[in-house]
């Protein structure tokens, strides 16, 4: 996940001798993210474990991530982009990027 696709509106901290972890989500910053499906509202965040407890005592920290959509672009649409020089200079980049991305996981 890219730290810039996070968008922070919490925080939470580990139940002593439990498995459980208490969140308190920021609404102000976190309104903007809420969608509606089937008439009712949801927030829809991902949880995860900080490598260090804040100054606060907070263990874990509280975010909302939503990937950048994918382009499902035709052979003929890929060719046209490819030649015009500023959308090559992307597309090259984007390439680059997530082979940098793959070698770095494995």
């Amino acid at each position: 996940m890219e730290a810039q696709n996070k968008n922070y509106v919490g925080s939470g901290k580990q139940v002593k001798d439990l498995d459980i972890v208490e969140v308190s989500i920021c609404m102000d910053d976190a309104e903007q993210f809420i969608h509606e499906y089937k008439g009712k509202r949801y927030l829809t965040v991902q949880v995860a474990k900080r490598q260090e407890p804040s100054q606060f005592g907070k263990t874990h920290t509280v975010y909302h991530w939503k990937p950048e959509p994918k382009i499902d672009v035709s052979a003929a649409a890929y060719n046209e982009l490819v030649a015009n020089p500023a959308t090559r200079a992307v597309l090259d980049e984007r390439i680059a990027a997530n082979k940098a991305k793959r070698k770095a996981k494995k």
